[in-house]
């Protein structure tokens, strides 16, 4: 049994942000703020598939379990893979955006753009 009681079932979004041209596939728990951020070699199935099971052994080692993701249509191409390993990929209408990942990305590119105006070099 989770420690969070009523969050032991979580649905988490996700999406890919570039950084330099840099993937990282980035999921945010809009509930409790739990995020991660896990850098991609390429944007091919296996590798997407690769570190979303990452992010979802994540979860489950604190104790959450994930049985749905909300995902653009990015990830459409990946949907039945992931349905295979237990995981509803929730797919968004065509041209709409998750309000919490696209926030928690824009966060994230705002502070890594403040750090880098610091850098003295």
């Amino acid at each position: 049994m989770c420690r969070y009681g009523k969050h032991s079932y979580v649905t988490p979004a996700i999406d890919v942000m570039f950084i330099n041209k840099i993937p990282l596939v980035m999921t945010t728990l809009h509930i409790i703020h739990f995020r991660t951020a896990e850098l991609v070699k390429d944007m091919k199935n296996n590798t997407l598939i690769t570190s979303i099971d990452q992010v979802v052994q994540a979860y489950k080692t604190r104790g959450f379990k994930i049985k749905a993701i909300l995902a653009d249509g990015q990830f459409r191409h990946i949907q039945q893979q992931l349905e295979q390993k237990g995981v509803i990929l929730n797919i968004c209408a065509t041209n709409e955006l998750i309000p919490e990942i696209e926030r928690y990305i824009i966060t994230v590119k705002e502070r890594v753009r403040s750090i880098a105006t610091t850098i003295p070099f």
